[in-house]
């Protein structure tokens, strides 16, 4: 995560995260700990998507999209950078 999550000095409660990039869900540990229990998790990589979807299955509130974004309507090959 670029700015840690903790380290915000944010005035009213957090309820809920729309998170960009999960890759493998580094920043959960977080979230938890301030008491967000509401996300969802966006990440375009199919790789990740299995990995991702079985940690998160034992959190109600938490949901995986399997999406990215272009500057084209469609499908489009993703190119991968690292793995």
């Amino acid at each position: 995560m670029l700015i840690n999550f903790n380290d915000l000095l944010l005035s009213n409660k957090v309820i809920g995260i729309i998170h960009i990039v999960t890759y493998e869900l580094e920043e959960l540990a977080d979230y938890l700990k301030g008491n967000v229990n509401n996300l969802i998790w966006i990440e375009a990589n199919p790789n990740k998507y299995d990995f991702i979807n079985k940690k998160l299955k034992k959190y109600e509130n938490m949901v995986l999209v399997k999406f990215a974004v272009g500057s084209k309507n469609g499908y489009q090959i993703l190119n991968l950078v690292n793995k």
